[in-house]
């Protein structure tokens, strides 16, 4: 992928993802920079990428549509509330309210999030997995943990989890004068989801 694009996923997590699951059709519905259609095409595994900069809202519509068959993985990682504001930053002239950056509470991501994971669930085949990336937010003191919300959903059946080392975040060059104890959030997680 492109590695200007803040929040790339490094290609390592999406080759695992290929050697574990060895799918024969990928679908990433939030492509960001291209890194899984890059790595996909690389290994001869067919690829559907989407993103909403390209006008496909995986909040509203429906994912199965767009392909030709139901999917054996799909590979999701969606912005992270209030960090890295996509829409009107990193691509496009004004904030869109279907981007998950830009949800204006974090309840309200949370509810954009569950829309975005169930339509990928629904785009599954019997066996198919959805490998969601999801990292840990700090905002004004307090902690949220997307992760542990959704796996408290009742829709989905956490199969497994990853936890992926995060790099290159852009609060590491941020000083944190409240609390010189405050540890710093370094990892993601990678949960491999399926239909509950």
């Amino acid at each position: 992928g492109d590695g200007r694009y803040h929040g790339n996923c490094s290609g390592h997590v999406v080759r695992m993802l290929l050697d574990v699951h060895q799918p024969r059709l990928v679908v990433d519905p939030m492509e960001g920079s291209g890194t899984s259609r890059h790595l996909c095409r690389d290994r001869g595994v067919n690829f559907r990428g989407f993103d909403l900069r390209e006008g496909f809202d995986l909040t509203a519509m429906p994912l199965r549509d767009q392909l030709p068959a139901p999917t054996d993985l799909v590979f999701l990682h969606p912005p992270y509330w209030d960090i890295v504001r996509y829409s009107g930053g990193e691509w496009g002239d004004a904030p869109d309210e279907r981007d998950l950056s830009r949800a204006p509470t974090y309840a309200a991501y949370l509810a954009l999030l569950r829309r975005c994971v169930e339509n990928s669930l629904d785009a599954l085949g019997p066996d198919g997995h959805l490998a969601l990336l999801l990292g840990d937010i700090r905002r004004l003191g307090r902690y949220y943990s997307p992760q542990a919300a959704v796996i408290g959903w009742d829709s989905v059946r956490l199969d497994g989890v990853w936890i992926k080392a995060q790099h290159h975040c852009r609060s590491d060059a941020v000083t944190y004068a409240r609390d010189e104890r405050l540890v710093r959030i370094a990892h993601e997680y990678l949960l491999i989801l399926r239909k509950a």
